[in-house]
């Protein structure tokens, strides 16, 4: 999955549930071709992921409600309308 930090035009700054979708995508309910179906895996509403690398100032993560305390400021809405970033990893 190739996912870019596309900012919030009101604030300009990136929405931490970018990482659940960007640019009308779902991340969460995309699937791979049947010829790599082995590298799906079941969402899990526990799970929790930081990015090693990022395009923005912060890497991506995603993961139940509070997890990320430090990163509150940034749970604006995504284009999806989208707001957390619990059950996208």
């Amino acid at each position: 999955l190739n996912a870019q930090i596309s900012p919030s035009s009101a604030t300009e700054v990136a929405s931490l549930s970018n990482a659940c979708g960007q640019y009308g995508l779902s991340y969460q309910d995309m699937t791979c071709p049947n010829n790599e179906k082995e590298m799906e895996c079941p969402i899990s509403d526990r799970m929790t992921i930081t990015s090693t690398q990022s395009s923005g100032d912060t890497p991506m993560r995603c993961g139940p409600q509070g997890t990320f305390p430090d990163l509150e400021e940034l749970q604006l809405e995504n284009q999806n309308g989208r707001t957390d970033s619990e059950g996208c990893c």
